[in-house]
């Protein structure tokens, strides 16, 4: 049968009114039939002053659906084959109607998706299995699922289950996100328009007691924009395969990368501090300061978020001062806002230590606000707020209330360095 475009219409609005109700999918069923309703608020059209071109239209189209058993017709009272009241659904007609739409039912498209699903649960990472609980249990009671699942797509689905796993992976090396998803999809940026949906399903099951964004939490999987070289400046010595780098004999930063780190130890250090600064311009201005004050510090730019790999190279410090007995202050710079106390946070739970922030005080905001960023939106504030209950964070308590008070952040570029 040859269905037109209103026809269509029609019929793909009764399938999903049908796959709507509360009893679909069930054994026992609601006696009510599923119908759409004939009026002036549903068909404007159908009921123009002037114009009947579509009322009859939609009457004949209707009447060859009834002729072929889609449909049940309702006329209004005195007015049989002139004016609709109800269209229904023909109940023992529906897998034909399916079939002249040419589409799956909801209850076959979530039958196999579930069988994709099963698939993958049985090689998923011990972290995914309250993820996977949760899918399959959604799928047999045809309920919604999370967005990385696609109904209509079992391709999509399996592009972005395997994406999943893939990123839980655990790896030796960083990869960029575009050399990852030419990897999986022989495709620079197919993983970019998946992102948030795996993001998504880590920030509810893998990550739900961290406070992390969804660029930190893929850096900490070792998955990141592109790849940067961790900077370092002052005086501390690596020995790699017999050969020495001293990094002190170097006037400015050294880039080393992730691989590098690994593979090389740590034969000295000699600081005072060692100093972590999120920003790459800010970092060579604390250089500047540090070598026209002549301080004895290391300092570190760890090239973005600090994830396991790069988190190594201050791990690898710690180790050599538990060694040598030596008591070296630890200090972080960031940005004063959201995702600058997390950083600092997230930096001292990792290494285990006490971390002490640097231009990150109320002095310093006081000094800076009116070259602030205005925050725009609620829920950014809303975040803040929340920090207020984490005794964790208390150190930095006084300081969110200046800034929710003032709703301004202040990045750390526009600080001038002045004497700790």
């Amino acid at each position: 049968m040859y269905l037109s475009k209103l026809q269509r219409d029609i019929l793909h609005l009764l399938i999903n009114k049908y796959e709507s109700r509360s009893d679909y999918g069930k054994t026992e069923k609601n006696t009510r039939r599923t119908m759409i309703t004939v009026n002036r608020v549903t068909f404007p059209l159908y009921f123009h002053d002037t114009d009947s071109q579509y009322k009859v239209n939609l009457n004949k189209d209707m009447q060859e659906l009834q002729e072929n058993h889609l449909v049940v017709l309702e006329w209004g009272r005195f007015s049989k084959g002139e004016e609709l009241a109800r269209i229904i659904v023909n109940d023992e007609k529906l897998i034909d109607l399916y079939h002249h739409l040419g589409i799956q039912s909801k209850e076959e498209k979530y039958k196999n998706t579930l069988k994709v699903v099963k698939d993958y649960a049985r090689t998923a990472s011990i972290l995914l299995e309250a993820f996977y609980q949760h899918v399959e249990g959604q799928l047999v009671n045809l309920k919604s699922i999370p967005s990385i699942i696609d109904l209509d797509s079992l391709e999509n689905t399996h592009h972005q289950l395997r994406a999943l796993h893939t990123v839980l992976e655990s790896r030796d090396f960083e990869i960029s996100k575009r050399r990852l998803s030419i990897q999986l999809f022989n495709d620079s940026k197919k993983f970019e328009s998946i992102e948030s949906k795996i993001i998504s399903v880590l920030q509810k099951y893998v990550y739900s007691e961290q406070e992390l964004t969804g660029d930190d939490i893929l850096s900490e999987l070792g998955v990141i924009d592109k790849l940067q070289s961790i900077n370092v400046f002052g005086s501390i010595t690596f020995e790699i395969q017999g050969q020495t780098l001293d990094l002190s004999l170097f006037d400015t930063s050294f880039g080393l990368d992730t691989k590098f780190i690994e593979n090389a130890s740590i034969s000295d250090v000699k600081a005072d501090r060692i100093v972590t600064v999120e920003n790459l311009t800010s970092f060579y201005d604390y250089i500047h300061y540090v070598k026209k004050n002549n301080k004895n510090y290391v300092v570190v730019y760890l090239g973005g978020f600090h994830n396991s790999l790069r988190r190594l190279l201050l791990e690898k410090i710690l180790k050599f001062m538990k060694w040598h007995n030596m008591d070296i202050t630890f200090n972080h710079w960031g940005d004063i806002d959201l995702g600058g106390i997390r950083i600092w946070k997230h930096l001292s739970s990792k290494l285990n230590i006490s971390i002490t922030p640097i231009f990150m005080d109320i002095d310093t905001y006081t000094k800076y606000i009116a070259h602030g960023k205005k925050i725009e939106t609620k829920g950014y504030l809303d975040q803040l707020k929340k920090l207020l209950e984490d005794p964790s964070f208390k150190e930095f308590h006084d300081l969110i209330n200046l800034i929710l008070q003032n709703e301004r952040t202040v990045e750390q570029e526009i600080v001038l360095i002045s004497d700790e």
